[in-house]
């Protein structure tokens, strides 16, 4: 069995009414397919409430794909499989963490300590950056007291950061800070409400980048999760096999997605109301 873009355009058609939706042509029809089958791979990646859901955007899904941040963007040729974002999260370095470090520790041969000047509200498991010392990097910690800290390279804290060199009386530490961003909309610059800060960032993309706003904060990295280029566009009037990349279950979904996009446009009340019925019966 196979199932082509031009498969799909008669499937789109018997439900929307053959004539009604032949009106739109064919290149407006392959917009339209290919708008659900982004809007539909995003339901399931945020929505998806079982293995065998997720199961069928899997391969079309990247998670946790770290991309270097220069001046608070990302260049998006640097992705080189990028098709369409899911979800931003940005490490920020945080320039309102107050203590100073005072002393690095080296115990045991294997653990490395640092020492703040006071507390704060680091916790285990947090991250934090050191820069101008012989340790310099960014690094998990694990609290043991009020001010002292110990040094791991994974979340775990499985495995100590440790490299044998002395603590030279230099050095600076500070919080980083991981949070996932909202788009960033023309409307919110509008808004001092909607103004992004180290704890609510937002991005937005253009076309070369993606450009990060942690309200003036220093970005450090980023992680991306989403939909590769695998995802090859939707031809209504192709004939090539859409099965080895999407499965036949969620063709139905996109076709039953475009039919709702379609009927949202053409401000059809009852197709769309029919269209999201469907959606809900093939979920």
């Amino acid at each position: 069995m196979a199932v082509s873009g031009s498969d799909l355009k008669v499937l789109f058609n018997v439900k929307t009414n053959s004539p009604y939706s032949q009106a739109i042509g064919d290149t407006k029809m392959s917009a339209i397919f290919n708008e659900a089958l982004v809007k539909t791979v995003e339901d399931i990646y945020r929505k998806g409430d079982n293995d065998y859901t997720l199961d069928n955007v899997r391969s079309l899904v990247k998670t946790g794909v770290t991309a270097a941040v220069a001046t608070n963007r990302i260049t998006t040729a640097s992705v080189t499989d990028l098709n369409h974002i899911l979800a931003v999260k940005c490490y920020i370095q945080d320039a309102t963490f107050k203590p100073l470090l005072t002393n690095v520790l080296l115990i045991d041969g294997t653990y490395t300590r640092i020492v703040l000047s006071k507390a704060s509200a680091l916790r285990s498991k947090e991250q934090v950056l050191l820069t101008g010392t012989p340790i310099t990097g960014t690094y998990y910690v694990k609290q043991l007291n009020e001010t002292v800290y110990e040094l791991y390279t994974d979340v775990n804290l499985l495995v100590p950061a440790y490299n044998g060199v002395p603590y030279a009386n230099a050095g600076t530490v500070s919080r980083v800070i991981g949070r996932y961003t909202m788009p960033y909309k023309s409307e919110d610059k509008n808004s001092s409400l909607a103004t992004p800060t180290i704890y609510y960032p937002k991005h937005q993309e253009t076309y070369l980048y993606v450009k990060l706003d942690a309200g003036g904060s220093t970005i450090l990295s980023a992680e991306l999760d989403y939909i590769t280029n695998i995802a090859v566009p939707i031809d209504v009037t192709g004939v090539t096999d859409l099965l080895p990349i999407y499965p036949q279950e969620l063709l139905y979904k996109i076709t039953d997605r475009a039919c709702e996009i379609f009927a949202e446009l053409t401000r059809d009340q009852s197709l769309f109301q029919t269209s999201v019925t469907e959606i809900q019966q093939t979920k």
